[in-house]
């Protein structure tokens, strides 16, 4: 779960996950302390806006008390005129109609679904536990059957393993009729938990640096371009800083042990802070995202014509690298837009259409 705190209150809330050891579930007393979070944050900075994402693992599998904890927080929303907008990330194995109802009832506005292109590479990547089955045709059935019902963002993680199947899945999405029922999908890089001590370091292997991201990431969209199944290419926003940046956002664990930056949940030496105890402490782990701590001239950031869009890249990538001195792994991080060709795409796109 995502919370902004100021005027706004984003809060990524991650509701159901699984380590090595256990199964972790949002539990009663962290329902209520992320009450009177919110509670808290009204009374001390009179928020006006509230954004939350529910995540996991798999949330829909704590659904029941989603729907609770989402009743509780819209009814005190409503009563102190805050405006609300919640979403969920879900692999939607559990997704069908009756869901998609309630899920609207308790304002969510939209649904992004972790996939892979393939059977085949969902199998590789995520297989069922303690089987060798992939949910990959259950997932797309589900989809399938709940489109139309509720804008839907299939959100492919961008790497060297899935990259030259990812037109094939678009064509399928166009040939059932999917891309023009309120679904879309979008490409995004393959995350990793940077600074988790339990990391696999051999999942490295299928990470693109960024100059090879960038150069797939807009030959699949022009391709995808050239077959007419999109019409327009992505563009970048001035806007779309990351939240970690934020000193309004956070992200809570089922435990409600709060981070900075989702990708380094669940190592518990990054963690800002407890929901429970209201106040975030400006220790280090916090301030050092606030004040994005980077070296820009050193990082060749402070004369790049790109860092309006890219605001210095991901600090989490550049951490990893000083800790774990491993090279030039990812440049400095940077956005798949400083390799110019993006936005001559999407000139094309634009002039195409006019």
């Amino acid at each position: 779960m995502t919370i902004a705190v100021t005027n706004e209150c984003n809060l990524n809330c991650i509701f159901c996950y699984v380590n090595k050891k256990k199964i972790y579930k949002f539990s009663f007393e962290t329902h209520k302390n992320i009450i009177g979070f919110i509670k808290y944050y009204y009374e001390k900075y009179k928020i006006k806006k509230l954004f939350i994402t529910w995540t996991g693992g798999e949330p829909l599998v704590e659904f029941d008390n989603i729907v609770k904890l989402s009743e509780e927080i819209i009814n005190f929303c409503c009563i102190n005129d805050i405006r609300f907008e919640f979403n969920i990330i879900t692999n939607a194995v559990l997704l069908n109609e009756t869901v998609i109802k309630k899920l609207k009832e308790i304002n969510i506005t939209n649904i992004q679904i972790s996939i892979e292109p393939t059977e085949i590479l969902d199998l590789l990547s995520r297989p069922i536990k303690n089987t060798n089955k992939s949910n990959f045709n259950n997932t797309y059935e589900n989809i399938k059957n709940v489109a139309g019902l509720i804008p839907i963002v299939l959100r492919i993680a961008l790497s060297k393993r899935n990259f030259t199947q990812i037109v094939n899945f678009a064509i399928r999405l166009k040939n059932d009729n999917l891309l023009s029922n309120n679904v879309n999908f979008a490409l995004g890089p393959l995350h990793i938990p940077y600074l988790n001590s339990n990391l696999d370091f051999s999942i490295l292997s299928d990470v693109l640096d960024s100059r090879d991201y960038s150069r797939i990431y807009f030959s699949i969209y022009e391709e995808l371009l050239n077959k007419n199944i999109i019409k327009f290419t992505p563009y970048p926003s001035l806007y779309n800083e990351c939240g970690a940046y934020k000193s309004n956002v956070f992200s809570v664990d089922a435990k409600g042990d709060i981070f900075k930056c989702f990708e380094n949940v669940f190592e518990i030496s990054e963690s800002i802070g407890n929901i429970r105890d209201k106040n975030i402490s400006l220790i280090y782990k916090h301030t050092n995202w606030i004040k994005k701590d980077f070296d820009f001239e050193k990082l060749e950031c402070y004369h790049c014509k790109l860092l309006p869009v890219c605001k210095g890249g991901c600090n989490m990538v550049r951490r990893f690298k000083n800790e774990s001195n491993i090279g030039n792994f990812l440049e400095l991080g940077c956005n798949e837009w400083k390799y110019e060709k993006g936005l001559k795409l999407y000139y094309k796109s634009i002039k195409e259409n006019d």
